[in-house]
């Protein structure tokens, strides 16, 4: 029942990224002295699920921010054209 409660109230707080992780080592910590059978799996794969979310989100970021840059140099590039063709017709 308590495992169950505890993966309820980490569902319910996803949005505290930093504070769960904390909390889940400390968790991860009491339950390896409890149960060394049961807990290891579970919360393994919760670790392994946590981390892959937090990798795609920082892959999707770092893909966001080269598309941003993409944008910012191809404008200045046709500003530099457009500056140029005025002068040439200058």
């Amino acid at each position: 029942n308590d495992a169950v409660v505890d993966r309820n109230n980490n569902e319910d707080n996803k949005d505290d990224d930093d504070d769960d992780d904390d909390d889940d080592d400390d968790d991860d910590d009491d339950d390896d002295d409890d149960n060394d059978d049961n807990d290891d799996g579970d919360d393994d794969q919760n670790y392994i699920e946590k981390m892959a979310m937090k990798m795609i989100i920082l892959i999707l970021s770092i893909i966001l921010m080269m598309m941003m840059m993409m944008m910012m140099m191809i404008m200045i590039i046709i500003m530099i054209i457009i500056k140029i063709i005025k002068q040439d017709e200058e």
